[in-house]
């Protein structure tokens, strides 16, 4: 019964991650569960492309995030070398 629990926590927990972080907007998301059902689907694969799509963005924000910082450490180190001040 406790996993059972956990696995139902964990679905609603994702789903509604999945619809915060979602790329599209959430019209575009029931428009495209309301075809998928349509067609005799269960619309959870606009769900699950929805979030696909936010882990993506998150993952290409966290990449950007780290040269940022890999900028900041380079630019740092030269400026200790040449002598010159810091921003």
């Amino acid at each position: 019964m406790r996993g059972k629990l956990g696995l139902l926590l964990g679905l609603i927990a994702g789903a509604v991650l999945g619809f915060l972080f979602a790329p599209n907007p959430g019209s575009k998301l029931r428009a495209e569960i309301r075809r998928e059902r349509a067609e005799g689907g269960t619309g959870l694969n606009a769900i699950k492309n929805s979030v696909k799509g936010a882990g993506k963005s998150i993952g290409e924000d966290v990449k950007k995030s780290r040269y940022v910082e890999k900028i900041r450490s380079l630019k740092k180190k030269l400026k200790d070398i040449t002598g010159g001040e810091e921003d």
